[in-house]
């Protein structure tokens, strides 16, 4: 059996055996393989293979920390609250780590980090360190040492002087100085001079807009405004009208998906079973206006019938187009088999459909395999292809029977029947049909 949420493992039904019970492949092998996936899914002590998903620890204690060390089990890292996490040394707080910082516990201490020396005197001196400061004692500079990316090394001035790459404070908001910005990053209204209106030409390139006699700006004056994209979602055949100011249009097809076939009637150590079918191609084109009539004929793929009762196919799913531009043929359907008392898979032949004519054309995919197996009593049907906005159908694993599941819109192709023993025969389901997306552009 799969272990739960907190790992814990429990054999399959049937275990754990008696006295006198006798070995037998129906609980032995099922048993074992269960066990055997248990053990892969626990992860080596010695470091064969890695996890596959988050390695999650326990929060852990001062004393006791999550991530600790065997010969030191008093020391490492553990979680105290929400995103805030400590370090220990026996039994001890160190530092902790949080969305502000690093900070150190209460009486302990970084050694050996400290910043570089401050050096006050008149000239430049040239035994300096990279980062280190000198403060210029005449006028009064700070000056930082920078070490250039060729080695060599340049005093850079970080304040306090009137000269050099900086400007004094008092130079700030005054005649002859340097605007200030406000809280915005902006120059203040009482910074900015007034524009001479007269002096500027009005109705001219560069210049200001001029009014009409009620206060307003001319038409004329207006910059042209482009019109958001309009879309038209065609789930049933019709006719697309080209609206007035069209600039161009992007068109998606989407063929429809294919129906899944039906399965044979069983017995009481058979099954049977039926494969996914394919779903529909697509298709994806810019087309420019002109190139477009004041109609288009718009064709919707229809879903692939169910295949009958039975041993059968389902039926073909219809090829979507957008006039002669281009279109995406629909999912073959798939097959069902009769009573099986072996273990047969049902192989997912149907071919998926395609697109053609447009910028970017895309093929559909096939659907997954069915299995029946007589021993077992179980029929699975196979999953249903995906399409290129669907996901693909999920298969169905019965000991009783069903007829699968109809395809994912758009142009999905259905998933396959299936029965275990001793059921009536099962028709399959029908596919997605596909559909017709026209975004226009102005």
């Amino acid at each position: 059996m799969p272990r739960d949420a907190n790992g814990n493992y429990t054999l399959p039904a049937g275990n754990p055996v008696t006295p006198g019970d006798v070995i037998e492949d129906t609980w032995a092998n099922p048993t074992m393989s269960d066990i055997a996936i248990a053990l892969t899914d626990s992860l080596s002590r010695t470091g064969k293979g890695g996890m596959q998903v988050q390695f999650k620890n326990a929060d852990g204690t001062v004393g006791g920390p999550g991530i600790g060390w065997i010969n030191e089990p008093t020391s490492g890292w553990y979680r105290k609250s929400l995103n805030e996490f400590w370090y220990s040394v026996g039994n001890e707080d160190i530092f902790q780590i949080t969305k502000t910082g690093i900070q150190l516990a209460p009486g302990k201490t970084a050694l050996g980090i400290a910043p570089p020396p401050i050096t006050i005197q008149d000239t430049e001196f040239t035994a300096a360190t990279k980062g280190q400061e000198w403060f210029e004692s005449d006028s009064g500079g700070l000056y930082m040492r920078y070490q250039n990316p060729d080695l060599t090394f340049s005093w850079v001035l970080i304040n306090g002087a009137t000269t050099g790459n900086y400007v004094p404070q008092t130079d700030k908001g005054i005649a002859n100085g340097v605007a200030t910005l406000d809280s915005g990053t902006k120059v203040p209204v009482a910074q900015i001079p007034a524009i001479p209106v007269a002096n500027l030409p009005a109705g001219v390139a560069n210049g200001v807009a001029s009014l009409d006699s009620g206060g307003k700006v001319p038409a004329a004056q207006l910059p042209t405004v482009t019109a958001s994209p309009t879309m038209q979602i065609f789930t049933a055949s019709g006719t697309w009208t080209k609206p007035a100011g069209l600039r161009k249009v992007k068109v998606t097809v989407i063929g429809g998906g294919g129906g899944s076939g039906g399965v044979g009637a069983t017995a009481g150590t058979q099954a049977s079973a039926a494969a996914g079918a394919a779903s529909g191609g697509a298709s994806i084109k810019y087309i420019a206006a002109a190139s477009l009539g004041a109609t288009e004929t718009v064709t919707v793929g229809a879903a692939g019938t169910a295949g009958a009762s039975g041993a059968s196919t389902g039926g073909t799913g219809g090829t979507s187009s957008f006039g002669a531009h281009c279109s995406a043929t629909g999912g073959a359907g798939s097959n069902g088999t009769g009573p099986r008392g072996d273990t047969f898979i049902t192989a997912a032949n149907a071919a998926p459909g395609i697109g053609s004519g447009g910028d970017i054309n895309l093929s559909g995919r096939a659907g997954q395999n069915g299995a029946a197996c007589g021993v077992a009593a179980t029929g699975i049907g196979g999953g249903g292809g995906a399409s290129l906005f669907s996901g693909g159908s999920v298969s169905t694993s019965v000991t009783g029977t069903s007829p699968g599941s109809v395809g994912l819109p758009y142009g999905g192709g259905a998933t396959g029947a299936a029965n275990g023993q001793s059921q009536a025969a099962s028709g399959g389901s029908a596919g997605a049909a596909g559909v017709v997306i026209v975004e226009e552009y102005y």
